[in-house]
C-alpha cells in the first residue's frame, strides 16, 4: 500500500507537469503572435510619427547609408601639452 501511495503521488505530479507544459505551449502559441503584432504596430506607429514630425518641421530623415563625411573642414585637435611646475624653478 505504501508503494501504491508513492506511485500515485508521482503519477499525479507527472500528470500536473505534463498538463502545465502543454498549457504553456498552448498559451505561448496564442500569446507570441499577439505580442509580435503589438511590437510591429508600435514600431510602425513610432516610425510614422517621427516621419510626420520631421516632414512637418521641414527636416529630411537621417540616412544610414550613403552619407558622406564632412572632410572639407576637418577639426584638428592639438594634443600636445606641457606641465608647468612653478615649485621646481
Amino acid at each position: 500500500m505504501k508503494q501504491l501511495d508513492g506511485f500515485l503521488i508521482w503519477l499525479g505530479i507527472g500528470a500536473f507537469v505534463l498538463f502545465m507544459a502543454l498549457f504553456s505551449f498552448y498559451a505561448l502559441s496564442i500569446l507570441l503572435p499577439v505580442i509580435l503584432v503589438l511590437i510591429g504596430i508600435s514600431f510602425l506607429f513610432n516610425s510614422g510619427k517621427a516621419w510626420y514630425w520631421n516632414f512637418k518641421n521641414g527636416k529630411s530623415m537621417p540616412r544610414c547609408r550613403g552619407q558622406k563625411k564632412d572632410t572639407q573642414n576637418p577639426k584638428i585637435i592639438d594634443v600636445e601639452y606641457e606641465i608647468i611646475d612653478d615649485d621646481k624653478k
